[in-house]
């Protein structure tokens, strides 16, 4: 009885309001207009009541019917407001609560939206109001409404705004202040109290690529330590409540768990909706881990979406919850142009992606091992504060346990490096979480004497360990350079070298070496940190690779194993070692062991293109290292 008159005031205050839009002058609309914000008000409070006493907020029948759903019906879409009314609906589902992942205020979600007002019907070059956001942004108008009736009170969402730099509305200085302020306006809406509710707006240094903007978005969620991840649109209309423990419960029944993604039932006004994908989708940050990013960099606009559904869908990860519904309003249009030509980079995507995923459930890495004392490690330089070292320092500590569970990774970390970056020091609180990983600040004499570039290099005088190699934070660790250095360490010879490109023309390059140290210590004859001082010495050597070239190398190779793949006529004395050749076939995307990435986990392209048009008799190449 409650639910039916509190559905007939909640109607009948949205049917007046849409006969006096209609039939009423505008002088006669402010006592109406007051009328009917009254009756709104008391629809709240009985909603409210109903939220408090334990009642489920949900669709019913009728809104879901397949009629609706198919959206034959073009007057739903002139009211979004009636499908809002409809969440008010009272069921009981006790029976079926018992069934869903208890809540806790503890998890996080983070909510990743990328905005853009390019369509904003607001004049940008006056005056602009925090009544201006919220009666003409989709984001308030739709997103957050729809949002505080259907979220559940005992998780912490955090809605991670993505907007460009050139945006007509974020490009304003007062901008994310009456971002802000209508945000907090709206949370302090009866439907949104008793949820925790919070906003981190991504500022991105590209223009309408949303594709780019939904992944910085999202990786600033995991860099902040975000549990769960729904990307959404903010022309969407939520239409269930309850989702968030349903796409829990969904990701937590895939064997192992977590390694999935869901999304709802979508219906929306255009025919260009394809709905044999996830257009919103949810995952667990075990989706980043695998992957180091959240969308391919490839995608700016389109495309994404697609991958993440057929990615996990080609090995049975992919579920579409038939009893939850979002709506896309696309009250704004298509804000942005789409490249179509992209798509041709779906095959070979989904065919890597793929390929990760098997990799890391064979893999198992959350079931390995803490190692207290490290008998091998994989050692590291980092300094400065340029990104892609620091998140190449963050993607090889999550590559460790998929290629070498059994290493410890060890970084020689520059202390006077700028604290107040907070970026940084996310990456580096992030890093220092990670399983088998070592952070060492090098200070007083030994940052001194030694140049950062060496700092690695002196695992080698940690003589406890049975190996060690070194590599650079912007490669990546991968199932190659596990092989050749599992080569290596059968092979019994204390010292490694790695040539698997033919830019590769030095005789050995720092970031491509291993040695054993007690082994090494003989055939040196002193410490690294006392040959590290020469290199240090103004102008002496070039690079790392030079030093150990013209220092260590004439005393080891003779007792090296080198993995090559090319014959250089520049190399002097590379040769006298025992050299063998680096048979393992490449991937699509011509990998080789010391490839270059950047902070989006591209791969240099001038080493993918020199690789792609190179004959079977591979020859060295001068150029970049």
């Amino acid at each position: 009885m409650v639910a039916s008159r509190h559905r007939g005031l909640c109607t009948g205050a949205i049917r007046l309001r849409t006969e006096c839009e209609v039939h009423y002058s505008s002088k006669n609309m402010l006592l109406l207009t007051a009328i009917f914000a009254l009756l709104v008000l008391i629809c709240n409070i009985v909603y409210l009541n109903r939220k408090l006493s334990g009642e489920a907020v949900i669709v019913d029948e009728e809104f879901t019917n397949s009629r609706f759903l198919g959206y034959e019906d073009e007057k739903i879409m002139q009211n979004l407001d009636k499908a809002l009314e409809r969440l008010s609906k009272t069921r009981n589902q006790s029976e079926h609560a018992q069934n869903i992942v208890s809540m806790n205020n503890s998890v996080t979600i983070a909510i990743g939206c990328a905005i853009s007002t390019h369509n904003l019907n607001i004049d940008l070059s006056g005056r602009v109001n925090v009544t201006d956001l919220l009666e003409n942004m989709s984001f308030f108008i739709h997103l957050m409404r729809g949002f505080c009736l259907t979220a559940s009170d005992n998780y912490r969402y955090y809605f991670y705004i993505a907007y460009d730099y050139n945006d007509p509305l974020f490009s304003r200085n007062d901008s994310l202040i009456l971002f802000g302020e209508a945000f907090q306006i709206t949370t302090r809406n009866l439907a949104c109290q008793g949820k925790s509710l919070h906003l981190k707006p991504v500022l991105c240094m590209h223009s309408k690529s949303p594709g780019w903007a939904q992944n910085d978005a999202m990786m600033a969620a995991y860099l902040d330590n975000m549990d769960y991840y729904y990307r959404i649109n903010d022309d969407t209309l939520m239409i269930n409540d309850r989702w968030t423990e349903k796409y829990i419960q969904k990701l937590s029944e895939f064997d192992p768990p977590n390694v999935g993604v869901v999304g709802p039932s979508l219906f929306c006004k255009y025919s260009s909706c394809d709905k044999s994908i996830l257009t919103y989708d949810f995952v667990h940050r075990t989706h980043v881990e695998m992957f180091g990013f959240y969308y391919p960099r490839q995608f700016p606009e389109w495309y994404a979406d697609r991958w993440i559904t057929l990615v996990y869908d080609g090995v049975g990860r992919m579920k579409v919850l038939k009893d939850l519904y979002l709506a896309h309003t696309q009250r704004d249009g298509i804000r942005y142009s789409v490249n179509e030509n992209r798509r041709a980079h779906l095959p070979h995507l989904l065919a890597e992606g793929q390929d990760v995923i098997l990799t890391w459930i064979n893999a198992q890495p959350d079931k390995i091992p803490v190692i207290d004392k490290p008998r091998k490690v994989i050692a590291y330089s980092l300094f400065g504060e340029k990104i892609r070292y620091w998140h190449g320092a963050l993607r090889n500590a999550q590559l460790l346990r998929i290629f070498f569970p059994t290493w410890m990774m060890r970084i020689y970390l520059e202390p006077q490096f700028n604290r107040d970056n907070k970026l940084i020091q996310k990456y580096l609180d992030l890093i220092k979480k990670q399983t088998n990983v070592q952070v060492i600040e090098v200070s007083g004499h030994v940052a001194s004497s030694v140049a950062p570039a060496l700092w690695r290099f002196l695992v080698a005088d940690d003589t406890d360990l049975e190996a060690f190699i070194v590599r650079d934070l912007d490669s990546r660790l991968s199932k190659r350079d596990k092989i050749l250095v599992e080569e290596w360490l059968t092979s019994g010879l204390p010292f490694h070298i790695i040539r698997d490109h033919p830019k590769h023309s030095q005789s050995v390059r720092g970031c491509l070496i291993g040695a054993k140290p007690k082994l090494l210590l003989g055939l040196l004859g002193q410490n690294w940190l006392e040959l590290g001082k020469q290199y240090s010495q103004p102008r002496r050597f070039k690079s790392s690779g030079n030093f150990i070239d013209e220092v260590v190398l004439p005393k080891v190779q003779n007792v090296a194993l080198c993995h090559d793949i090319i014959t250089c006529p520049m190399l002097k004395s590379t040769y006298t070692c025992h050299l063998k050749n680096i048979t393992i076939p490449r991937g699509s995307n011509f990998d080789h062991v010391g490839q270059k990435f950047n902070e989006f986990e591209e791969p240099r392209q001038i080493d993918i293109d020199i690789l792609r048009h190179q004959n079977s008799a591979v020859t060295c190449t001068q150029g970049l290292v």
